[in-house]
């Protein structure tokens, strides 16, 4: 009866634990750590909420997004 209780008990208790070690790859890691921002993406916020220019055909916002959507277009692979 002691072992088929034990036997029972030991996956809940195995479950339960804290992992002993922080793993810091895996898909797990890429929804729960925020990619840091570059220096790029600084800059374009900076251009953006900057001060816009007396004569220009585009606003810096419109102008960043558009940057940032084409930059986003070259990291992502063409389908086949």
């Amino acid at each position: 009866m002691k072992k088929w209780l034990l036997v029972c008990l030991l996956p809940g208790l195995a479950v339960a634990a804290e992992p002993q070690q922080d793993y810091s790859f895996g898909v797990s890691d890429q929804v729960v750590d925020n990619v840091p921002e570059t220096v790029t993406d600084w800059l374009l916020n900076q251009q953006r909420d900057s001060r816009p220019a007396e004569k220009s055909e585009l606003s810096a916002p419109i102008y960043v997004d558009t940057q940032r959507r084409l930059a986003d277009s070259f990291r992502t692979a063409i389908p086949d």
